[in-house]
C-alpha cells in the first residue's frame, strides 16, 4: 500500500470519525504516519500517547505505520516510543481545530536490545488488554508514598479486606505473582511482603482473568502479576523506610537498585516486630443427643518477620541476558492461649493452656538465560532452572488444670522441596503471536510428627508426598482489524515415582481461549474459557492429627486428589475519563477440596478434608473509576451465589448464598505535595459445604506529605477509629451438631510512616521475557495480543 493511498484511506475514516463525534460531542481527533528517517520504512507496533493533565490516551502504530487518537481535551504533547527506535516529543501548537493531521513522523532508528517499549510518557492509567487488566502504577500519583498494599486497593476486581486478606474478583484462590512468576516473598501472608514493597519501584500490575497456556494452571480466579523489574544507566536508586502500626509493632524496609555498565543489581529486604495484644476466643458445640461444649479463652502471639529478595542480572551482549536471583521469607512466633472448657459430660470444669512457637521461611533460587534475535525484538528463547524449599514447624507445648491430665507436647516438621526446568520460545511477528514451551517439576513434600507426654518418650511417623510434573504447551495469537484471538492447550501429567504411592498417574488437557472485540477508542467486549487445577498442599495431606484442643482435632487427608474447574467469563469494557469494567463469570468442579467436619465420639470433632464437593459458582463484578479534575475515585464490587454439594461417610451434604465483596476508595488532593485518601472496604459471608462465616466491614482515612522535592514521604493512617475489635463468626450444622466460633481479632490501628529516597539515575522498564513459573500447588490498547 503507498502512502498516498494510506492518506486517502485514514483522511475517510478521519472524516467519518469526525463526522460521528460532532454529532456527539466536540472530539479532537489526531492523526499521521510514523516513519524510519533512514529507510523511510513504515514503523508499526509504536506507543503513541496524547498527554493530558487528566487522561492521557493512548494506541499503537498499525502494520501500515499509521494512527488515530480520539480526545476530548486540548492536545499538548505527543509522545511516540518504539523498541527500536529513540523516544519522541511532538509538541503541538494547534490549540483550536478539531482535527490534527501531523503527516510524517520521522523517528530515529537505535541499537536492537531485548528491552520493552519505554514509555517516556504517561499512560493511561488502566489498560484492557485480551487477556488482562494493566493498572500502570507510574500513572498514579500515589506511587511516590504507597506500598504495594495499598496500591492494589485501587486495581479494578481486586480487593483488600480489614485484615489486608487479598481477593480476586471475590475469591481466594488465585496466584500473587512477580514479574510472571511465583516467589517466595509471597508464600504464608504475602500482605507483609506487599506492605514492604514501595510502589515507586513497580511498574504496573496486571490482573490476568484468562491466564494463557504459558503460566501453571493453578488459581481459579486468575493470576495476579506484580512487573517490577528495572533497567538504568550506570548509577544507583535506594529506598529507605520505617514505619509504626499501633498496636502491633514497628516494620523497616530498604530497596536498592545499582547498576556498572552491563551489570545490574537489585535488592529489596525488609523486617518487622510484632504484639498482639491479648483477644478473645470461643468455641460451641451443642450435640443433637442433648450433650454441649463450651469454651472460652484468651490468645496472644509475639513474634517477628523478615524477607529479602536479590537480583543480578548481566548483558552479555545486546542479545543475550542472564540473571540470577532470590528470596527468602520467613517468621517465628510464640504463642500462649488458655481455654476454659465446660462440657454436660465432665462433672468439673478445666482449662486448657497452650504454648507454641510455630516458625515458617521459604527460600528460591532462580537462574535465567534468555536469547533474542536480530531481526525480530519480539522473539525470544528462554531457559530456566528453579529451586524452592519451603519448611514449616508446629512446636506446642499443652498443660491442664482443674482435671487430672498429663502435660503434653506435639511436633509436625513439614514443608517441601522442588526443582524445575523450564524452556520457553516466543514469536510476535505482525499480527501473529506464538508462545511455545515445556516444563519439568519435582516436588518432594515430607511431614514429621510427634505425640507424647511432655518431657517424655515421643511417639514419631513420617509421611511422604512425591510427584513430578511434565508440561507441554503451546499458545496462538492473532489480530485483524478490531478482533483479537488468543488460544492455546496445556498438556500436564503428574506422576508419583514412589511405587508404594496410593496415588495413580493424573492426565490432563487444559485448554484456554480468549476473543476480544474493540468497538471505538474506549470500548472493547471479552469472552474467555479455560481450564484450571488445583493441587493439595501438604498441610491438607499430612496425617499429623493436631490435638492442641481435646474437642477439635483436626488431621489431613492422604489420599486428596487435584481438583479440575472450568472457568467462562464475559466481560465489557470503557477506558476512559469515566472508566467501567464488568466481568461475568461461571464456574464448576465435581471434585473440589472441601473442609469437613464430623463427631467422633463423645464430645470430639474431627476436622480433615476430601475431595467431595460439587461446586457452582456465579459471579458478578464490577470496577468504576472516575477523575474529576485532580479527585480520583474507585468502586471494586463482586457478588458471587455458590452451590455447594457432596456426600461424605454416606450422608448428602448440601449448602448455597451469596458471597460479596465491596471497596471503595478515593483520593483527594490538598495540595501538589499533600494529598488524602478515604477507603471503605466490606466483606460479606463466606460459604461452606456445612456452613457459612459473618461479615464485616472496614475504613481507614490517610494523609500523605511529600518534602525535600518529593525525596521524604510521610505517611498516615487512622483504620476503624471507632471499633476496638472485630469478631470472626463461623457456623456449622453437622447431622451429629450445631457448632459456633467465634475469633476475636485486634481492628482499630493507627500507622505513621517515614520514608526517603535518593539516587543518581532514573529507571527505566526492561525485563526478562520468561522465567520458571511454578505456580500450580495449593489493556485497552490496539495490541491486544500482548
Amino acid at each position: 500500500m503507498t502512502r498516498t493511498q494510506i492518506n486517502v484511506l485514514l483522511t475517510i475514516s478521519f472524516s467519518f470519525f469526525y463526522s460521528f463525534a460532532t454529532a456527539q460531542e466536540r472530539t479532537i481527533l489526531v492523526k499521521g504516519i510514523l516513519v524510519d528517517s533512514l529507510t523511510n520504512q513504515l514503523i508499526p507496533d509504536a506507543t503513541v500517547t496524547l498527554r493530558h493533565i487528566d487522561q492521557s490516551p493512548q494506541t499503537m502504530s498499525s502494520n501500515s505505520g499509521t494512527f488515530l487518537l480520539e480526545t476530548d481535551q486540548k492536545v499538548r504533547v505527543l509522545e511516540i516510543t518504539h523498541v527500536n527506535y529513540h523516544s519522541k516529543r511532538v509538541h503541538i501548537s494547534d490549540t483550536v481545530s478539531d482535527h490534527i493531521d501531523l503527516g510524517l513522523i520521522l523517528l530515529n532508528s537505535k541499537a536492537n536490545t531485548i528491552s520493552t517499549v519505554e514509555i517516556t510518557g504517561v499512560p493511561p492509567t488502566i489498560e484492557r488488554k485480551i487477556d488482562r487488566i494493566t493498572y500502570n502504577v507510574q500513572s498514579d500519583p500515589d506511587k511516590d508514598v504507597y506500598n504495594a498494599l495499598n496500591m492494589l486497593q485501587k486495581v479494578p476486581l481486586i480487593s483488600v479486606d480489614g485484615q489486608d486478606n487479598l481477593a480476586l474478583k471475590g475469591k481466594s484462590n488465585f496466584k500473587l505473582l512477580i514479574n510472571g512468576k511465583p516467589s517466595a516473598l509471597f508464600s504464608g501472608n504475602p500482605s507483609i511482603a506487599l506492605k514492604a514493597m514501595p510502589s515507586k519501584d513497580i511498574q504496573r500490575i496486571e490482573v490476568i482473568t484468562s491466564p494463557p497456556a504459558k503460566y501453571d494452571a493453578e488459581g481459579i480466579a486468575g493470576l495476579i502479576n506484580i512487573v517490577t523489574k528495572k533497567e538504568m544507566d550506570n548509577g544507583y536508586d535506594i529506598y529507605v523506610g520505617a514505619s509504626y502500626m499501633h498496636p502491633l509493632g514497628p516494620l523497616a524496609s530498604l530497596s536498592a537498585n545499582a547498576k556498572k555498565d552491563r551489570l545490574q543489581f537489585s535488592l529489596m529486604t525488609s523486617g518487622s516486630m510484632q504484639k498482639t495484644p491479648s483477644t478473645s476466643t470461643a468455641n460451641n458445640i451443642y450435640f443433637h443427643d442433648g450433650q454441649t461444649v463450651e469454651q472460652q479463652g484468651q490468645q496472644k502471639f509475639e513474634g517477628n518477620t523478615g524477607l529479602i529478595r536479590g537480583e543480578v542480572l548481566f548483558d552479555i551482549d545486546s542479545l543475550n541476558m542472564l540473571s540470577l536471583a532470590g528470596s527468602w521469607n520467613g517468621y517465628n512466633y510464640d504463642m500462649t492461649s488458655e481455654i476454659l472448657n465446660h462440657q454436660s459430660s465432665t462433672p468439673e470444669d478445666y482449662t486448657i493452656h497452650q504454648n507454641g512457637s510455630p516458625y515458617w521461611n521459604t527460600t528460591d533460587l532462580d537462574f535465567n538465560y534468555q536469547r533474542g534475535f536480530k531481526n525480530n525484538a519480539k522473539e525470544y528463547l528462554n531457559f530456566s532452572y528453579k529451586y524452592l524449599t519451603s519448611r514449616n514447624a508446629v512446636r506446642d507445648n499443652l498443660h491442664y488444670t482443674g482435671i487430672n491430665w498429663d502435660a503434653n507436647e506435639q511436633n509436625n516438621d513439614f514443608g517441601y522441596t522442588e526443582n524445575s526446568l523450564q524452556i520457553d520460545y516466543e514469536n510476535q511477528s505482525g499480527n501473529l503471536l506464538l508462545e511455545s514451551g515445556g516444563k519439568f517439576v519435582s516436588r518432594n513434600s515430607t511431614s514429621k510428627y510427634e505425640y507424647g507426654v511432655a518431657n517424655g518418650t515421643l511417639n514419631s511417623d513420617e509421611f511422604n508426598f512425591n510427584y513430578d510434573v511434565f508440561n507441554l504447551y503451546q499458545t496462538i495469537g492473532y489480530e485483524q482489524g478490531n478482533w483479537s484471538y488468543k488460544g492455546g492447550l496445556r498438556m500436564d501429567l503428574m506422576t508419583f515415582p514412589d511405587n508404594h504411592s496410593t496415588q495413580e498417574h493424573k492426565f490432563n488437557l487444559l485448554p484456554s481461549l480468549a476473543i476480544q472485540r474493540k468497538i471505538g477508542a474506549h470500548h472493547s467486549i471479552n469472552g474467555s474459557y479455560n481450564e484450571r487445577i488445583t493441587r493439595p498442599n501438604i498441610s491438607q495431606m499430612s496425617p499429623f492429627s493436631d490435638r492442641s484442643n481435646p474437642n477439635f482435632v483436626s488431621v489431613g487427608n492422604p489420599l486428596l486428589s487435584p481438583t479440575k474447574g472450568h472457568n467462562y467469563n464475559l466481560s465489557y469494557s470503557y477506558i476512559n475519563k469515566l472508566s467501567v469494567i464488568t466481568d461475568f463469570g461461571y464456574y464448576y468442579t465435581n471434585n473440589a477440596i472441601e473442609q469437613v467436619f464430623n463427631a467422633q465420639g463423645d464430645s470430639l470433632i474431627n476436622i480433615s478434608y476430601a475431595n467431595i464437593g460439587r461446586e457452582n459458582s456465579y459471579d458478578a463484578n464490577l470496577n468504576l473509576g472516575y477523575t474529576l479534575k485532580n479527585i480520583r475515585m474507585s468502586l471494586n464490587g463482586s457478588l458471587s451465589y455458590v452451590e455447594l454439594e457432596g456426600l461424605y461417610k454416606d450422608v448428602k451434604l448440601k449448602n448455597e448464598g451469596l458471597e460479596r465483596n465491596m471497596s471503595f476508595n478515593m483520593s483527594i488532593p490538598i495540595s501538589s505535595s499533600f494529598r488524602s485518601n478515604v477507603s471503605i472496604r466490606h466483606t460479606g459471608p463466606n460459604v461452606f459445604l456445612q456452613g457459612k462465616s459473618n461479615s464485616f466491614t472496614g475504613y481507614s482515612i490517610s494523609f500523605t506529605k511529600q518534602l525535600l522535592k518529593k525525596k521524604m514521604s510521610i505517611f498516615a493512617s487512622v483504620n476503624n477509629p471507632f471499633k476496638t475489635y472485630y469478631t470472626r463468626i463461623n457456623d456449622y450444622s453437622v447431622p451429629e451438631f450445631d457448632s459456633h466460633t467465634f475469633v476475636q481479632q485486634n481492628y482499630r490501628s493507627f500507622v505513621f510512616s517515614i520514608s526517603y529516597s535518593f539516587g543518581s539515575t532514573d529507571l527505566k522498564t526492561k525485563k526478562i521475557k520468561k522465567k520458571v513459573e511454578n505456580n500450580d500447588q495449593n489493556s485497552f490498547e490496539i495490541n491486544p495480543l500482548k
